[in-house]
């Protein structure tokens, strides 16, 4: 009998291999039956309410909403590149330029890149709202896939 770990292990593997075969197959069926989705979105809403019900969430939001109205003039914060806008907490803060364009050091991020806009005021030209995936491809591969 195999170990958790080595059925993990083979998992990953497996995971790895198969990529975008799995991820089709989970688009498909988001596809399939979108409003199972958004149902199962509002039920973990409710069950993690205390998430979206601290000071930092409210700062995240009043922050999202100032992008949101000066890049996509719109007062629900959505993704730059992709429109993504169903799950506030899967929305970043993007240095357009960069962290090192504008000066900031890699601790330049999350609660600090806030506090930091919240002091100084948003601006626009050097940061947009870009959701986890199209900021982690910018990241990664300098452009997001949707751009490419």
């Amino acid at each position: 009998m195999k170990s958790e770990k080595e059925r993990l292990e083979k998992r990953r593997a497996y995971n790895k291999k198969n990529r975008d075969k799995i991820n089709k197959q989970a688009q498909d069926r988001r596809q399939r039956n979108p409003e199972r989705f958004k149902e199962y979105a509002r039920k973990y809403y409710h069950q993690h309410s205390e998430i979206w019900n601290t000071p930092y969430f409210d700062l995240k939001m009043e922050i999202h909403t100032k992008l949101s109205k000066i890049h996509s003039n719109s007062d629900i914060p959505c993704c730059n590149c992709c429109g993504e806008n169903s799950h506030h907490s899967f929305l970043t803060i993007d240095h357009i330029s960069g962290r090192k364009a504008i000066g900031h050091g890699r601790e330049m991020k999350g609660t600090k890149l806030l506090y930091y806009l919240k002091k100084n005021g948003v601006d626009a030209k050097n940061f947009q709202i870009l959701c986890w995936n199209c900021n982690s491809a910018k990241s990664f591969l300098g452009v997001c896939y949707h751009k490419s």
